[in-house]
């Protein structure tokens, strides 16, 4: 073997241990988001599964006997009026409030967009109520919308109209907890399309500006399509967290 053979395969050699050596270190580094993801995401996930199939008291003993059901939970679930009525009030909380909120973010993004005096005020304000606590949240809107002392009959009183039992009645319960959701999470959507816009170059709005296009073609054609991604990400997220409401 020439000199140059043995140097190329001693490089060869290092290379080789040093890959081993890095990977391992790159495995110990993941080991524990492994173990936390395994522990309380993979695993009871998959029990639940496995659960899901068997009959399952919750007050059993441990070493009780736990018959295989198949899908018979499935079917007596998916097959009762409960689930129905509340996969419906789902559908309706999600059609509800996944449209108005993308449309009210995104005419926020749009109005802050257009240099308004106190951008950073009016930003921090519409965004805060996404950080606030849940329950907070539930305090203040209970409050805003009840039927005897409630912020907004008090202002419906005020113009002249009859009070309404925003909480009490079947009929305006869920568009209210709509109008509450929305008011909680437009902030989020609208920073993200803020951000979307800003990243919009001008002397695209000037071209279309020096070509007559008005204000309703610039956002048709300029606005919507490079702001496409933004309200794409918006809308999937928006309906995956309204489902799990």
């Amino acid at each position: 073997m020439s000199k140059t053979e043995n140097n190329t395969e001693k490089v060869a050699s290092l290379k080789r241990k040093f890959s081993k050596e890095h990977t391992w270190s790159a495995y110990l580094f993941l080991l524990p988001s492994v173990v936390i993801f395994v522990t309380f995401v993979a695993f009871p996930v998959l029990f639940t599964l496995y659960i899901s199939f068997h009959e399952w008291p919750l007050l059993s003993a441990p070493g009780a006997e736990r018959p295989f059901m198949g899908i018979g939970n499935y079917q007596r679930v998916l097959g009762s009026e409960e689930f129905q009525k509340a996969f419906w009030n789902t559908v309706y909380f999600v059609v509800g409030s996944v449209p108005t909120g993308l449309v009210v973010s995104l005419a926020l993004a749009m109005l802050l967009n257009t240099g308004l005096k106190g951008m950073n005020f009016y930003r921090t304000a519409y965004f805060t109520p996404v950080v606030t606590a849940g329950v907070v949240v539930g305090l203040i809107w209970r409050w805003v919308l009840n039927g005897d002392y409630g912020l907004l009959n008090y202002a419906l009183e005020w113009i002249g109209m009859q009070p309404v039992p925003w909480l009490d009645d079947t009929k305006y319960a869920m568009p209210s907890i709509i109008m509450a959701s929305i008011w909680r999470g437009v902030g989020w959507s609208m920073v993200i399309f803020l951000a979307g816009l800003q990243g919009i170059p001008d002397h695209l709005y000037e071209a279309a500006t020096l070509d007559g296009a008005g204000a309703w073609r610039q956002f048709r054609h300029v606005t919507f399509p490079l702001l496409f991604p933004s309200i794409f990400f918006v809308l999937v997220m928006s309906v995956i967290g309204s489902f799990q409401v």
